[in-house]
């Protein structure tokens, strides 16, 4: 087709010339209206994203004008005792933050002195919004482990590759020289307080027993035998703060390492992985290590190993020299490689310290009696709580965790670092509040007026004609309603329950002397 079109046109003589496309207009164009080509106001020469301060300042006013002319030209101030509950009903369109709230009210035509500030405290005492919004953790500055020299400390942990070898293995038990970095692998077939105890004693009959241990808070190790073992032979043995695996970090990376080393020799035949785990141990120690600039192995027993040749024709050494050189690197080690490693690691320490720093928000100290909210670790969906609580600041242990209390002055079981804690402004309006435990939620209805969903909550110490019906607000802990839904509903909730169609109360009234409910287990 297009040979044929040459063909036609090569019987004109015409010549082909550019035509821009601003020019290609069309005939009638006097009969249509086009939009005037709008012109962006930049610096000569620069990029066209960097305006001028003129362009800038007309854009600024041309922005201004919009405002009033979409928004009411007086502006009402409203008494401060209705101030409260329009920041509310404002909040409740959506649980924006504050900006959301201040733009909402000046479209509304209201304005106060310092609104900004009122409704950051607003948002700030939103319980909802304290559970899932996102908030600025800090860190400890970085403390480094340190041993006084080989054999005096060992970070232990257990590493499990979901497979079971023929000999019955399950897991590794790992453990790390804190000073050498010389690590000891041993296959354990259950993660069993006896097996964990069994092959600590092995070892360290091996080794020498330590001074410190560290470990996890696993029952595998936090037990009456490792705490029998402990006591008998004088270790320390120091658990690391629960849910913050960075604490026993050296384990933690040790484990890591294994499991790549062992996964790169299996070849396809995962169930065999206790065959190669003593030929791993040994190339981990072996290998040079980045920061002692010396193998863990040499470290250890003061010696480089020996390479692997052929020793059958080799002449014996002279058991005199042979001593000599013994008590040599004996002395040397002593003398010089030991001092040497802890002034090394001294410095490399004070390097990563200070980039970790620069790195990370430290953290301030909360003050006692603060109100915090602190890291669900046991969020199972993403519709539960990213936060829980909230909580009371009891006291700042020695290695700056929290102890905390609830609202029932109870203290939690575990104590909480830092980084999983969020600062958050206490509610005045909560003060007052009285806080009472309950056994279990036993049943739900619509509100007859408002609609919203009502538990019937049985109270602890209390029989069954003293149970109340308690809006999701009255709750200070949202997970005792999770878990009731999920046994309710095991299956998901049907579309005819009452429960789905309710509606949630976002009316905004509050109640100035409710009963609040904290939540509590049945067991």
């Amino acid at each position: 087709m297009i040979v044929g079109w040459l063909d036609v046109i090569c019987n004109y003589d015409v010549d082909i010339v550019h035509l821009p496309g601003i020019q290609n207009v069309l005939p009638d164009r006097l009969s249509r209206l086009f939009a005037p080509q709008e012109t962006s106001l930049t610096l000569e020469g620069g990029n066209s994203q960097f305006k001028s301060p003129f362009a800038h300042s007309i854009s600024h006013a041309a922005t201004k004008l919009m405002h009033r002319l979409f928004k009411p030209t007086e502006m009402i101030t409203p008494p401060e005792e209705e101030r409260t509950k329009l920041l509310e009903q404002s909040h409740l369109n959506g649980h924006f933050g504050a900006d959301a709230i201040v733009n909402d009210l000046h479209d509304n035509g209201i304005f106060w002195t310092n609104m900004k500030d009122d409704a950051l405290k607003h948002v700030g005492s939103c319980l909802p919004c304290q559970r899932y919004n996102i908030g600025k953790h800090g860190y400890h500055p970085l403390r480094s482990i340190n041993a006084d020299g080989p054999g005096d400390h060992w970070a232990i942990d257990l590493c499990e590759l979901h497979c079971t070898t023929p000999s019955g293995n399950n897991y590794i038990l790992v453990m790390v020289d804190v000073f050498t970095r010389f690590c000891v692998l041993r296959p354990i077939r259950f993660k069993s307080a006896i097996d964990i105890v069994k092959e600590l004693s092995s070892v360290f009959s091996l080794f020498g027993y330590p001074k410190i241990i560290q470990s996890d808070n696993g029952s595998e190790f936090k037990n009456n035998f490792v705490h029998l073992l402990s006591k008998h032979t004088g270790m320390d043995h120091r658990l690391v703060t629960p849910y913050h695996p960075r604490a026993n970090g050296l384990a933690e990376r040790m484990v890591e390492t294994v499991k790549t080393a062992l996964f790169k020799r299996l070849e396809g035949r995962p169930e065999t992985w206790d065959l190669y785990l003593d030929s791993t141990m040994y190339a981990i120690n072996t290998k040079h290590h980045s920061d002692l600039k010396t193998r863990p192995f040499a470290l250890m027993f003061a010696r480089q190993p020996n390479a692997m040749r052929d020793y059958s024709q080799g002449k014996s050494a002279n058991p005199a020299e042979v001593t000599k050189s013994i008590m040599k690197r004996m002395k040397e080690m002593e003398d010089i490689v030991i001092p040497g490693i802890h002034e090394g690691r001294k410095a490399r320490n004070e390097v990563t310290k200070t980039r970790y720093n620069k790195t990370h928000r430290m953290h301030k100290d909360i003050p006692i009696g603060s109100q915090v909210m602190i890291v669900n670790v046991n969020r199972s969906s993403k519709t539960d709580p990213i936060y829980d609580g909230p909580y009371i600041v009891h006291f700042r242990t020695p290695k700056g965790n929290y102890v905390l209390r609830d609202k029932m002055g109870k203290l939690l079981q575990r104590n909480i670092p830092p980084h999983q804690v969020k600062r958050v402004s206490d509610d005045p309006k909560a003060d007052g509040d009285t806080f009472y435990e309950f056994e279990a939620i036993v049943d739900h209805r619509s509100h007859a007026q408002h609609g919203y969903p009502e538990y019937r909550v049985h109270w602890r110490g209390y029989s069954d004609e003293d149970d109340t019906w308690e809006p999701a607000e009255n709750f200070s802990d949202i997970s005792a309603i999770n878990a009731y839904i999920k046994r309710r509903f095991p299956n998901g909730i049907p579309s005819d329950d009452p429960f789905y169609a309710a509606a949630p109360n976002n009316d905004g009234a509050r109640a100035t002397k409710r009963r609040r409910t904290d939540t509590s287990r049945r067991t």
